[in-house]
């Protein structure tokens, strides 16, 4: 059975929530919210199947399909309670398959 997508983070302090500092924000398009991915999780992967998740500094879209795919892999090698907010995440992709719609990365903001 496939489970409801309920894991939105909202900040009211932010206008959009995104992005915070040592996190990676998956943000669902059509208003579906976003799941926020502390930065240290994604050290679990190899180094060559982080790029969709830590994109080149800027917001960028993907079909959820691939994202999906990418917080898969990253579930298969976290724990408790890193595995939290990405299966909230792989909830956000799949209602963004089951609605055509699209999946951003947002990486931590850059420091200038």
């Amino acid at each position: 059975m496939e489970r409801a997508f309920c894991g939105v983070h909202n900040d009211p302090t932010q206008s959009r929530g995104w992005p915070v500092e040592a996190f990676v924000a998956i943000v669902g398009a059509d208003a579906q919210g976003h799941v926020l991915i502390p930065i240290h999780t994604l050290e679990a992967l190899p180094a060559s199947d982080r790029s969709v998740l830590l994109t080149s500094g800027e917001v960028e879209w993907f079909a959820p399909e691939v994202v999906r795919q990418a917080l898969r892999g990253l579930l298969s090698r976290v724990s408790e309670p890193d595995a939290e907010p990405v299966r909230r995440a792989i909830d956000l992709t799949e209602y963004a398959c089951t609605t055509g719609t699209g999946v951003a990365v947002a990486p931590p903001p850059t420091r200038r």
